[in-house]
């Protein structure tokens, strides 16, 4: 784990890359790009429709070498905008039903989505292939709802703060802990408004202190019960191979927002 991710300086636009693109998910975009035209075969007649049709430049300044790079259409992928690189991504996948454009690829159109996929989600991107389209998987909403209960009072901002460096580690990213570290951020809030020793006591008591609609208070249980095996033993009925992304970030949204409405139910005394 990088020094930026064990001490804390990770900011949640950085892992969740909706507004951004790193350089590393840039370049495996780039690479994967490359490696999925068949060479020699392929690689100059492609690059020289991106370079004319895709990114429109002027003819004349196409450049093509295979002993050392592939030129003008690889300074445009390296440098362009983060959204024209999906665009790219959309247009290749849009030719696919060209016999011609197809047999210039290694990869088939399914492939291509599940390849690009793994690489969008090891690096973090914001989005994936759905249908051919590059979709969102996180909105700012949630991320500004994970960045308010970051930046909350009390130890529920170290616990959450603790998650996402866990899912900042792009190497071994902790999902156990961080759905972990999730929970917990919640049972500080809760044991701050009831005064309670446990989570299971607060949660008992909090409909004492503020109105918290009791389909709300159940839901939350639930998923409290989901964290909690046998003698409330942390993660007991979680097996730690089957977690995947999606649980980790659901985890990791839904206990942010609740969070930030349990704190605002105390400061507004509701």
């Amino acid at each position: 784990m990088k020094f930026s991710e064990r001490m804390g300086f990770v900011k949640v636009s950085d892992v969740f890359q909706t507004d951004s693109m790193s350089q590393e998910l840039r370049n495996r975009i780039y690479n994967f790009i490359v490696g999925a035209l068949v060479k020699y075969k392929a690689q100059e007649h492609i690059f020289y429709y991106l370079h004319c049709e895709f990114y429109k430049l002027p003819l004349h300044g196409f450049e093509y070498n295979t002993n050392t790079n592939h030129g003008s259409v690889d300074r445009s992928i390296l440098s362009s905008k983060r959204y024209k690189i999906y665009d790219l991504l959309e247009h290749l996948l849009s030719k696919y039903n060209i016999d011609a454009f197809v047999s210039y690829m290694n990869y088939t159109k399914e492939e291509f989505i599940t390849n690009i996929n793994q690489i969008l989600e090891e690096e973090r991107s914001g989005y994936r292939i759905i249908d051919g389209l590059v979709t969102p998987i996180i909105d700012n909403n949630e991320i500004a709802n994970i960045e308010e209960a970051i930046n909350q009072p009390y130890n529920a901002s170290i616990h959450l703060k603790t998650a996402l460096q866990h899912l900042s580690n792009k190497q071994n990213p902790d999902y156990r802990n961080l759905i972990k570290e999730s929970i917990s951020a919640v049972e500080v809030i809760l044991r701050i408004i009831t005064g309670e020793s446990t989570a299971g006591k607060a949660l008992n008591k909090i409909q004492e202190k503020i109105h918290l609609p009791t389909v709300l208070k159940d839901g939350f249980e639930k998923i409290y019960a989901f964290t909690n095996g046998k003698d409330r033993i942390r993660h007991a009925l979680m097996d730690e191979t089957t977690l995947q992304l999606e649980d980790a970030k659901f985890m990791l949204v839904s206990c942010s927002a609740f969070v930030n409405y349990l704190r605002s139910k105390q400061v507004n005394g509701l």
